[in-house]
């Protein structure tokens, strides 16, 4: 089960490379992009791949915005703020609160090692799948 969840995991996130690519790259490329454009001689037709970049630019700052916000989990965020060093902070704030440090086991043995932790885990749902008829108050309490 775990090796699933893992497998799904590595599969998420190719596909999330594959359909939006590296966002913090991408920003970061196509601002290089237009200040080496301003740099140059100013044309119409430099001037219009400025706003384009510029717009695609906005687009991805918008992405990067809407990743942390969900990352972070944030709800009084108020729309706009462009502040991703901190929504950062909060989604690896969250993600070190959400760790499982010990769980008892079936002889109310504290486990306190990953490994344990996790076959107390994997052992507690195998024994609800195992049986034929589940009780909704067992799989309730986990």
């Amino acid at each position: 089960m775990l090796k699933k969840l893992d497998t799904c995991q590595a599969d998420m996130i190719d596909w999330n490379r594959t359909s939006f690519g590296n966002v913090v790259h991408q920003v970061k490329t196509i601002s290089q992009y237009i200040d080496k454009m301003q740099q140059g001689i100013i044309t119409a037709t430099t001037n219009q791949k400025i706003e384009q970049a510029r717009k695609n630019l906005d687009e991805l700052l918008i992405m990067e915005e809407l990743i942390w916000k969900q990352r972070a989990k944030a709800p009084w965020l108020k729309e706009g703020d462009r502040n991703t060093t901190f929504f950062h902070a909060k989604a690896s704030e969250r993600k070190h609160k959400k760790v499982i440090k010990r769980l008892k086991d079936d002889t109310g043995r504290q486990i306190e090692a990953e490994l344990g932790v996790r076959r107390v885990i994997l052992e507690y749902f195998v024994e609800i799948f195992r049986s034929s008829q589940p009780e909704v108050d067992a799989m309730n309490g986990f």
